[in-house]
């Protein structure tokens, strides 16, 4: 009997807090998934009269996008790192500045989302392409490690 109030219990409390919200909210978003818009609406109590007016609806400005260039700036081990352009269609390019030593670099490695290495492109240069031709339509993980340091970016293939 104990088990029982106890199973009731765990599961009466939360509906009756959820049922106490009365905030829905929806959710705008680009073609990249990032959120771009947050609609608050205040829905009216099942006791109450139908509202006729559309003052429920708060729109919410979204925040401000991380990077507002066309790449990424990123610094590992002294070395500021950009790669552009992300989403592409072909290619992405990473300009390595700052305390830039090949012998510092480990080859760049394409993987997919599940994991599977796809390509390794050692770096010869500061500035270094990796080629996307023969690669569907899709998100990419793409590692770089310099001096035992690993940072991993989603390369977006339109």
């Amino acid at each position: 009997m104990k088990r029982i109030i106890i199973i009731f219990t765990a599961f009466a409390i939360p509906l009756c807090c959820m049922a106490q919200n009365r905030l829905t909210r929806e959710y705008t978003y680009d073609a990249s998934g990032n959120r771009t818009a947050c609609a608050v609406i205040n829905l009216p109590s099942p006791m109450s009269p139908p509202d006729t007016t559309d003052t429920d609806t708060e729109l919410l400005t979204p925040p401000p996008p991380l990077q507002t260039a066309e790449y990424f700036v990123e610094t590992i081990a002294q070395t500021e790192i950009k790669i552009y352009p992300n989403p592409t269609t072909e290619k992405i390019t990473l300009e390595f500045v700052g305390d830039v030593r090949v012998e510092n670099f480990r080859p760049l490695q394409l993987f997919s989302l599940s994991g599977q290495l796809l390509q390794e492109h050692p770096v010869h240069s500061p500035t270094t392409t990796v080629s996307l031709a023969g690669l569907s339509k899709g998100v990419y993980i793409l590692k770089v490690s310099v001096n035992g340091i690993t940072e991993e970016w989603r390369v977006i293939k339109n």
